[in-house]
């Protein structure tokens, strides 16, 4: 006979839920043989369709072999990653085990967290704590091994987008995701060949960035992160320098490591120093026995920024809002600054920067992004006018 398939749903778990409505086609029943023909529906606004034939023994499944193909599929896994995809999978069954395998084509993705260096430690110990070591063969809870297998590769066709309070930028890889579906491991590593790091409301231009995933026995991100910023601020012998601030991430969550470089070369001390307040040591309070209304201001954003960020941010619905404890003016006067940052479309974006406790201009910039090479400024500076530049970005083949 045969089963007219209707307006069905049902929820698939792979090994993280996807839920497929409008389900529609005909199953045919021919003996032990169920054949599945143009069964089709709809996961989120995308498209999915299904083929093949399954042999049963009684009620339960023996072999067969089923096919999907699906576009516009949108997944949410892990926490904070969405992303748009095309599917080719395959499901085989023999002898009662099963496996599914195939390629899944990444069109969009995004990865959004808030995450800053203030927090990413303990965002790293809850990753380590949560990471378990398998041992042994999975069960299915009534003593037989686990049935079914993953073997699925997943690739980016275009760049994922991250953006997190920490770092934005744009990255691709290929991902292997393979094991029991109670169990998987990941293997493979995603790329970031241009993006930035920010943290004390300095910007971190990245030289190289690479989350790989190497071991094979459990999900464990693997960091190697490098990013550099140019900052003003005053040495110990009270003079207005510039020093280029290097830093380094690299690690797996149970051992990360995170590292601080200058040039001229300065200790991590003096770096953290430079960093939050401007000046290097003992300049950073002066000679005077007192603390001015701006270094106490400074200590208050250094203890309260990361909640205060957040909250400001939550509330205004602005993309990034920074509270920086120390901000270098072309004259040299050092001062904390708010700064907002505002998404205004795919190319369009909106930045603006205002001092706290003194005489020095709110700054706006509005950066439109023609090409990926090629971007339109504009920018005004308290009272001014605004003022336009072309800013043009070149790669240079190594």
């Amino acid at each position: 006979g045969f089963l007219n398939i209707t307006e069905a749903s049902c929820v698939a778990h792979v090994p993280f839920p996807v839920k497929i409505d409008n389900l529609n086609g005909r199953l045919e029943i021919i003996r032990e043989r169920l054949s599945f023909e143009s069964i089709h529906g709809k996961v989120g606004k995308g498209t999915i369709q299904m083929n093949g034939e399954l042999y049963m023994e009684g009620l339960r499944p023996l072999r067969g072999r089923l096919e999907w193909k699906g576009e516009g599929i949108e997944v949410r896994f892990p926490d904070g990653f969405s992303t748009v995809n095309r599917v080719d999978l395959t499901f085989r069954l023999l002898d009662k085990k099963g496996d599914i395998r195939g390629v899944i084509r990444m069109d969009e993705g995004l990865y959004s967290r808030e995450i800053d260096l203030d927090n990413l430690l303990s965002f790293l110990e809850q990753k380590a704590e949560s990471t378990v070591t398998p041992a042994g063969r999975k069960t299915d809870g009534n003593g037989n091994d686990e049935w079914l297998f993953l073997d699925l590769q997943m690739e980016t066709v275009n760049p994922v987008q991250v953006e997190m309070k920490l770092l934005r930028g744009e990255a691709t890889g290929v991902l292997h995701l393979r094991g029991p579906v109670s169990k998987p491991t990941l293997t493979g590593r995603f790329s970031m060949e241009e993006g930035a790091i920010f943290y004390r409301g300095q910007t971190f231009e990245l030289t190289h960035g690479t989350v790989g995933f190497f071991n094979p026995r459990v999900i464990e991100p693997n960091f190697d992160f490098a990013a550099k910023t140019d900052i003003s601020g005053f040495d110990r012998d009270g003079r207005l320098r510039d020093y280029e601030i290097g830093l380094v991430a690299t690690g797996v969550p149970s051992k990360f490591k995170l590292d601080l470089l200058s040039s001229p070369p300065l200790s991590q001390p003096d770096i953290i120093s430079l960093l939050n307040w401007g000046a290097v040591g003992g300049n950073v309070f002066g000679s005077g026995g007192g603390m001015s209304p701006v270094e106490a201001t400074f200590l208050l954003t250094g203890d309260l920024k990361g909640k205060l960020e957040s909250g400001v941010q939550d509330i205004t619905g602005f993309d990034r809002v920074i509270i920086n404890p120390s901000t270098v003016s072309n004259t040299g006067e050092t001062s904390p600054s708010v700064q907002i940052d505002k998404n205004l479309g795919e190319r369009l974006s909106l930045s603006a920067s205002s001092p706290i406790l003194s005489g020095e201009e709110s700054e706006v910039t509005l950066r439109y992004r023609v090409l990926d090479m090629f971007s339109i400024v504009g920018g005004q500076e308290g009272d001014q006018d605004y003022g336009f530049d072309l800013d043009f970005k070149f790669e240079i083949p190594e």
